[in-house]
């Protein structure tokens, strides 16, 4: 007959939420996780790297967000049943999309 030991009924902690979790700032404007910030993420993310990324996400972030706001609106419109159709012939050969 199988038994169960007493540390079988003993719950197992949950692993903390993320506002429970602490943050580094790394730069201004640029924060890690700290259970992120090993010694390898170090080495990789010089002040440089952390300059580029933090100029990146300046650039960029309006960009994204706003990809990111059609992104939803496009999922929306296929929970609705919108079907996902198919690019104009010719799409994305040489010459078809102009420079930004």
């Amino acid at each position: 007959m199988a038994t169960v030991s007493d540390s079988a009924l003993v719950p197992k902690p949950s692993p903390p939420s993320a506002a429970d979790v602490g943050w580094k700032t790394l730069a201004p404007g640029v924060k890690i996780n700290e259970a992120a910030w090993t010694p390898a993420a170090e080495r990789i993310l010089t002040p440089s790297a952390l300059e580029l990324v933090a100029r990146l996400h300046r650039e960029l972030q309006e960009e994204r967000r706003r990809l990111l706001g059609s992104r939803v609106e496009r999922q929306e419109a296929l929970d609705r049943g919108a079907l996902p159709g198919y690019p104009e012939p010719g799409f994305g050969q040489p010459g078809s999309i102009e420079p930004g």
